[in-house]
C-alpha cells in the first residue's frame, strides 16, 4: 500500500515539476548569468552587503539514522548526529565556504562517509577559501581526492560493504559564489524571478537525461535515479578525484543560493521551493518542514544563502 502511495506521489510531483520548470527554472548559461548580474545593482561594493546562512538537517520519517552533514564556513559542522540547525552572518568581503553531504541512504558506511568528508573540508578551510580563482578548481579536486582516500580507506578497515557520499559547496569570494559538486546533492541559484538550477545529477539517469535517452519524468521513476556516477568514497581510493563546477555567480543585493540532499529536492516541488527560498524568514527549517509534510522519506538538509545589504 505504502509503495503505491509513494509512486502516485511521485508520478504527481513530476507533474508539479515539469509544470514549474517550464515557467520559472531554466539551465545555468552565461546569457542567465549575464541576465541575474545586469538586473542587479552592479556599482555595489561588497563591503555594504552581508551574507546570511541558515544550516538545518533532519533524520525525516524513515530512516533509522541522520547520514547527512553540512559545513558552515569552518564554525559550525553538523556531522550527520540527528537533528539540529543552524545560523550565522557574516560580511561580504570575508572568503567563505558552505556544503553539505550526504551519506548514502542505506548504506552501513554512508554516515561515517559524509563526516569524514565534513571533516576534511575543516582540514581544507584555509586552502579552499584563499587559493588564487585560477587555482580554485584544483584545490577542490584535491580537497575531493584526499576525502576519497580518506573514506575509503575508512570504508576498508572496518569491513563496511558500500559507503559514501555526495557534497555540494559554495566558495565566497572576489564578490562572487562559486559552486562546486559530486553526486546527486543539488546547488540552486534565485535572484528576483529567476531561479537556476546550477548542478548536475551525477546519476545514471541524469546522464541519459543529458544525451536525450530519457525524459526528466521517466528519469524520477526510474531506479537508475538513484545510480550515482560520482560521488566521495568511490573505490578505488588512489583515484583522482575531478569535481564538477560552475562559473561563479556575483553576488548582489537579493541574490540566493541553496545546497541540499535529494531528501528535500525529490520530495518538494521547485514552485514551493522557491516560495520559500523568497519569502520566509527561517527557509531552512521551512524547507524542512515541508519536506517532512510530504513524506520525509529521506534524510532532508538545506543549507540557505542570503544576499543582502548591511
Amino acid at each position: 500500500m505504502h509503495s503505491i502511495i509513494f509512486i502516485i506521489f511521485t508520478v504527481i510531483l513530476g507533474i508539479l515539476t515539469k509544470e514549474f520548470k517550464m515557467s520559472t527554472e531554466t539551465e545555468l548559461n552565461d546569457q542567465n548569468i549575464n541576465k541575474v548580474e545586469n538586473e542587479g545593482s552592479s556599482k555595489i561594493d561588497v563591503s555594504d552587503l552581508v551574507v546570511k546562512v541558515y544550516g538545518a538537517s533532519n533524520i525525516g520519517k524513515v530512516r533509522q539514522e541522520n547520514q547527512d552533514s553540512f559545513y558552515l564556513d569552518g564554525k559550525y559542522l553538523h556531522k550527520f548526529q540527528g537533528d539540529d540547525d543552524y545560523q550565522l552572518t557574516e560580511n561580504a568581503d570575508v572568503n567563505q565556504l558552505y556544503a553539505v553531504f550526504d551519506g548514502l541512504g542505506g548504506e552501513e558506511g554512508g554516515a561515517v562517509s559524509s563526516k569524514i568528508a565534513c571533516e576534511t573540508m575543516k582540514e581544507f578551510q584555509d586552502k579552499l577559501t584563499h587559493t588564487k580563482l585560477d587555482e580554485l578548481y584544483d584545490a577542490f579536486c584535491d580537497y575531493a581526492t584526499v576525502a576519497n582516500r580518506k573514506i575509503c580507506k575508512e570504508l576498508h578497515s572496518y569491513l563496511y560493504p558500500r559507503g559514501g557520499t555526495t557534497f555540494v559547496a559554495i566558495q565566497i569570494s572576489e564578490g562572487a559564489l562559486h559552486p562546486f559538486y559530486l553526486g546527486d546533492s543539488r546547488i540552486y541559484m534565485g535572484f528576483h524571478d529567476q531561479f537556476f538550477l546550477v548542478s548536475e545529477d551525477h546519476t545514471v539517469a541524469g546522464a541519459k537525461v543529458r544525451a536525450g535517452e530519457m525524459t526528466e519524468e521517466e528519469a524520477m521513476m526510474s531506479p537508475e535515479n538513484h545510480m550515482l556516477t560520482n560521488f566521495l568514497g568511490d573505490q578505488p581510493g588512489t583515484k583522482h578525484i575531478d569535481v564538477a563546477a560552475n562559473a561563479g555567480i556575483k553576488m548582489q543585493d537579493g541574490l540566493f543560493a541553496l545546497m541540499c540532499s535529494d531528501g528535500l529536492h525529490d520530495i518538494v516541488p521547485p514552485s514551493v521551493i522557491f516560495s520559500i527560498l523568497k519569502d520566509s524568514e527561517d527557509p531552512a527549517n521551512e524547507l524542512v518542514k515541508m519536506a517532512l509534510e510530504l513524506g520525509g522519506y529521506d534524510n532532508v538538509t538545506p543549507v540557505v544563502i542570503r544576499i543582502e545589504k548591511k
